[in-house]
């Protein structure tokens, strides 16, 4: 009950300060207990991807193993599609296993996971194989209903991908001219005050259970750094970039720009863009890839915050 009630805990803390708890919670799966396992998937929520790659490079065994398969079955990342088709294709493991891994599949919104349904429809005449129709048919009214499930299954090609740019805004109000961090820090912080004009950050950031994950999570960032390095990281996000949110861009089919964070390498790549989505490419339709060498964060003077208010926002993040 104790490892639960932590799961939970770890769901709004930001992959860095919870990944050694969330994998010592997996460590205590035994394989059968889905209370836990449900505990462990709300913790991850919002690190699914990179909490997936974590457990596949960990788990180097070729033999089914329960517990790391329900694992993967509770993030279904889509990036654990392949996985997970190859163990509901698996004719050795019993059909409830099967099954189930047909059901995680069809949770995931991605043309990859409508793809993988078809191919398994098409596998046979099993009752794996059936059910598969079943969720081709379910799906192909919601989540899949854009990719034209139930067409390819008839024999129909699969949907073509096209994309949009997705870029990171590089203003969020009129630019102001904010002095030196000295002549900001000597103001007097309201961290009242901080807790209003944070609600700014919302748009990129959690802060607690509010907001978008996109960003680093802002609850408890400040409380460890010093005020100096807080305003630092507002004024100028690309002086010092945190781990895992270093920007990639992608030039993808049709010529389109994407911009974010990479969620999880291979085929198809995941990655997180403005706004929290995650967009699932096939590596077949990205031409080119670079690490961008600025943030995708905007600086505090295109932020439309006058001096006040950042050093308001910084007392705030200092005590929160």
């Amino acid at each position: 009950m104790v490892r639960r009630e932590i799961a939970l805990a770890m769901r709004y803390l930001p992959l860095e300060r919870s990944k050694d708890i969330l994998l010592q919670i997996a460590k205590g799966y035994d394989g059968k207990d889905r209370y836990y396992l449900e505990a462990f998937g709300i913790g991850c929520t919002d690190k699914e991807a990179k909490m997936y790659q974590i457990l596949k490079k960990q788990n180097q065994g070729s033999k089914f193993d329960p517990i790391y398969s329900g694992l993967v079955w509770r993030l279904h990342p889509a990036s654990s599609i392949r996985e997970l088709k190859q163990w509901a294709m698996d004719q050795k493991l019993d059909h409830s296993i099967r099954r189930s891994m047909l059901f995680s599949i069809s949770l995931i919104e991605a043309p990859q996971a409508a793809q993988a349904m078809v191919e398994i429809a098409r596998s046979g005449t099993d009752q794996t194989a059936s059910l598969a129709k079943v969720f081709i048919d379910k799906r192909d009214q919601g989540i899949w209903n854009t990719y034209k499930a139930k067409d390819m299954l008839r024999g129909g090609k699969a949907s073509d991908t096209s994309y949009v740019d997705r870029l990171a805004p590089t203003s969020f109000g009129p630019e102001t001219k904010l002095p030196n961090s000295d002549k900001i820090l000597a103001l007097r912080g309201d961290a009242q005050s901080g807790k209003k004009q944070v609600g700014r950050c919302y748009v990129c950031h959690k802060v607690g259970s509010v907001g978008v994950e996109f960003g680093p999570t802002l609850a408890g960032w400040g409380s460890g750094r010093d005020r100096k390095t807080i305003l630092k990281a507002i004024l100028d996000p690309s002086a010092d970039l945190a781990h895992g949110y270093e920007g990639t861009e992608l030039i993808v089919k049709g010529d389109k720009r994407i911009q974010g964070f990479v969620q999880a390498e291979g085929d198809p790549l995941v990655i997180r863009v403005f706004g929290g989505d995650d967009l699932v490419i096939a590596a077949t339709d990205i031409k080119s890839r670079k690490k961008m060498s600025s943030s995708l964060m905007a600086p505090a003077s295109q932020l439309g915050l006058d001096t006040q208010q950042v050093r308001d926002i910084v007392e705030y993040l200092k005590q929160n």
